[in-house]
């Protein structure tokens, strides 16, 4: 991890991609979260809420997303803001890839905004959104 004189607005994050999802990753985070809504945990039930397939739970997506800066956690005060807008679903089955670039430095109060963006195996656009992280300087 760069220290904070290093790093500058537009420096591109290392990608990240994720395992393919799998049932049992959904179903285990159905239980963790309580979010049991079926289009997340059977096929029938999301091709009737129309989708094509049983459909990732959002949250499960944005927090692969989050593991994007975990380089990034060792210097990390907290994560100020994380927020994302999804774009399209993300399917059982799909890796999520998670790339992200520095938008924003804040050398006064040692802040970097970061932009991140994840997308399927197809380059189809999953989420999109910003985050800050504040430093230990």
């Amino acid at each position: 991890m760069p220290e904070l004189r290093n790093i500058n607005v537009g420096d591109k994050l290392e990608p990240i991609e994720s395992e393919p999802i799998t049932l049992k990753w959904l179903k285990k985070y159905a239980e963790i979260s309580g979010d049991q809504s079926m289009i997340h945990l059977d096929q029938e039930a999301a091709r009737e809420s129309g989708f094509s397939n049983i459909i990732v739970h959002g949250m499960l997506s944005m927090g692969i997303a989050s593991r994007l800066l975990s380089p990034w956690f060792d210097q990390c005060v907290r994560e100020s803001t994380f927020s994302v807008r999804f774009t399209a679903p993300l399917y059982i089955g799909d890796r999520l890839i998670v790339c992200g670039k520095v938008i924003d430095i804040n050398h006064k109060t040692s802040t970097i905004r970061f932009i991140v963006n994840g997308r399927n195996p197809s380059g189809k656009l999953i989420l999109k959104g910003t985050t800050e992280l504040s430093l230990h300087q």
